[in-house]
């Protein structure tokens, strides 16, 4: 008799688990922007990698043999700073205090 879909997938799931447990390895799904994957992709040109997975662990080992120090900079997240100028500041208060207003209109016919 056919195998059900659901049985399929389960047998190819138990199959993928014993070669990685075989291997030594662990799956790991990796979603990324059109920006992340570009980079990526030139990164392989310039090395000469043909795939992504072997260039992505080649940094990853590389950047670990490097040691915390010299790769921290490397896992910095740039953060962008937020000035607020006095006038807008006054028209944030002065929206504040309209909105306080008509909240306070609205519960109190």
């Amino acid at each position: 008799m056919a195998k059900t879909n659901a049985q399929r997938c389960k047998e190819s799931r138990a199959r993928r688990k014993a070669l990685e447990t075989a291997l030594d390895q662990t799956d790991l799904l990796l979603p990324m922007p059109a920006g992340t994957r570009h980079a990526l992709d030139q990164l392989m040109a310039w090395t000469g990698h043909s795939d992504p997975r072997e260039a992505l662990s080649t940094v990853i080992h590389r950047l670990h043999a490097a040691g915390a120090a010299a790769s921290a900079p490397y896992f910095a997240v740039s953060r962008h700073e937020v000035t607020i100028s006095a006038k807008a500041s006054q028209q944030l208060d002065i929206f504040a205090r309209r909105q306080r207003n008509t909240d306070d209109a609205e519960r109190h016919p």
